[in-house]
């Protein structure tokens, strides 16, 4: 058989002391008095007790559900402040994505060689800048040369 809880063991000792009270030979069993055995005196204060421990209960309830409706409504700002992380989180990534893919075009751009850009945009090296201008100048003296042969010759 399964122990009472206090609660009911307390209900059933007031219910059989009213009961007993009630009965004309009294709140007497088997010779016992019940008064002196502290039961009937000690319903009435644990009726009184539990009275007092049931508002103090009520109101430890009440402090409860005001604290958990405290608790929804702050988890509820938090959900939607992790749904307006969560847009935000969205929206950079994407845009980290185009700014990946323009970064790979620069690197791409970087990685091309100096002799590969100056073959695209035929921008002429030292050494060939330096064999045009000894060719104009040979040229120019061979110009100079044959000016002045001319010019020695005509009268």
């Amino acid at each position: 058989m399964k122990p009472l809880s206090p609660f009911a063991r307390d209900f059933l000792v007031a219910l059989a002391e009213s009961t007993l009270g009630m009965l004309p030979f009294g709140r007497r069993i088997g010779g016992v008095l019940l008064k002196h055995s502290g039961l009937l005196s000690s319903a009435t204060l644990n009726v009184d007790e539990r009275l007092r421990k049931i508002e103090v209960a009520r109101s430890n309830l009440q402090e409860a559900l005001e604290a958990v409706d405290e608790l929804k409504d702050e988890a509820q700002r938090n959900q939607e402040a992790l749904a307006d992380l969560s847009l935000k989180l969205d929206q950079r990534e994407r845009e980290k994505g185009e700014l990946d893919a323009k970064l790979s075009e620069l690197r791409t751009l970087t990685d091309i060689s100096a002799t590969t850009l100056q073959s695209v945009f035929r921008v002429p090296s030292r050494a060939s800048i330096w064999a045009e201008r000894l060719i104009g100048f040979v040229i120019g003296v061979g110009a100079s040369v044959v000016a002045s042969m001319i010019y020695v010759r005509l009268p």
